[in-house]
C-alpha cells in the first residue's frame, strides 16, 4: 500500500460548461448580425444608384465604402477631412455649423428629407463620392453623380 492518494477522475463538467457558454455567445452574435446588420432601405437604394453611376465612369475598382445619411454628416465630414478636401478642418468647424448639422439631422429623422452620401475607397487608393437627395425617406437615384471627395465651401 502506498501513501499516495488515488488520482481523482477528471470531470468534463467545466469543459462542457465552457463549450455551452461559447455556443450561446456564437448564437447571439449570429442572431444579432442577422437582425441589426446590413444597410437600411435608404442606404441600399443609394448604394444601388451610386454604384450604377460609378460603373459608367470606368474608374478604378472599389475596395470598400461607407454610406452616410444626413444624421451622420459629422462622420462624413471627418472622412472628407482625412481623405479629401474640406473648406475648414473638422476641429475648426464652428459651433454654429455643428448646430446646423444637428438641426438637419433632427429634421431628417422627423421628415425623411435630406441627403445620403456614398464614399468609396478605390483600388488606386483614391476616394470618390456620390451624393443623392432623399425626400420622405425615398432616394432619388436619377440624381446620382460621382465626384471627387470634396466638400465645397458654403460660398461656392
Amino acid at each position: 500500500m502506498s501513501d499516495e492518494p488515488e488520482p481523482q477522475p477528471r470531470s468534463w463538467v467545466p469543459l462542457a460548461a465552457a463549450g455551452g457558454v461559447a455556443g450561446l455567445v456564437l448564437i447571439v452574435a449570429v442572431g444579432w448580425s442577422l437582425v441589426a446588420g446590413g444597410p437600411s432601405a435608404v442606404e441600399a437604394d443609394a448604394i444601388e444608384a451610386c454604384e450604377a453611376a460609378y460603373d459608367e465612369t470606368n474608374g478604378s475598382p472599389i475596395l470598400g465604402g461607407e454610406v452616410y445619411e444626413t444624421d451622420e454628416y459629422a462622420d462624413y465630414y471627418a472622412v472628407a477631412d482625412t481623405h479629401g478636401e474640406v473648406p475648414v478642418p473638422l476641429e475648426d468647424v464652428s459651433q454654429a455649423m455643428r448646430e446646423q448639422w444637428q438641426d438637419a439631422a433632427d429634421a431628417y429623422r422627423e421628415t425623411g428629407d435630406g441627403a445620403v452620401v456614398v464614399v468609396w475607397r478605390l483600388e488606386d487608393d483614391t476616394y470618390r463620392q456620390c451624393a443623392l437627395p432623399v425626400a420622405g425617406g425615398t432616394v432619388d437615384g436619377s440624381e446620382a453623380a460621382v465626384n471627387d471627395l470634396v466638400i465645397a465651401s458654403e460660398n461656392d
